[in-house]
């Protein structure tokens, strides 16, 4: 069983604006383990989605989470 934060103890916060490099421009997602954003990296003028996932996750749940899509770009 995952020990961690689960669904009921996952709550979307506000967004942080930006993350190293990328600014968040909107939330594209919610699912009770994580934030999807829309973010553009400037410099290289490029969109990219990015996947916020809450602290406290066990180590099987981040596991999951990277398995779900390979990342793309960088």
């Amino acid at each position: 069983m995952d020990r961690g934060a689960s669904a009921s103890d996952v709550r979307p916060l506000p967004p942080p604006r930006q993350i190293g490099p990328f600014q968040l421009l909107k939330r594209l997602g919610t699912d009770p383990q994580s934030q999807v954003f829309l973010a553009l990296r400037p410099g290289l003028e490029r969109e990219f989605a990015i996947k916020l996932l809450p602290r406290g996750l066990s180590p099987r749940a981040v596991e999951r989470a990277r398995r779900e899509e390979p990342p793309v770009g960088a």
